[in-house]
């Protein structure tokens, strides 16, 4: 469900970057725009982040799930 939900949205003119180093420097700049820690979302092996202006829907797409814990 997340796929297509990721699908419909990136049809809708969003802005996609591949590659971990690029991506991972837009997802940092994604979360201080919009007033979010830096250190919010475990950002490894990242492949794509996509990001929709008008709407402010953003993911981040990576290798292997992850979890984080809040502490």
């Amino acid at each position: 469900m997340a796929t297509m939900l990721v699908e419909d949205r990136r049809k809708v003119g969003a802005e996609v970057v591949h590659g971990h180093d690029e991506c991972f420097s837009r997802a940092s700049l994604l979360l201080t725009n919009m007033g979010l820690p830096n250190g919010l979302l475990p950002l490894k092996e990242i492949e794509e982040v996509g990001f929709v202006k008008e709407t402010g829907y953003f993911w981040v797409r990576q290798k292997q799930k992850s979890e984080h814990i809040f502490t």
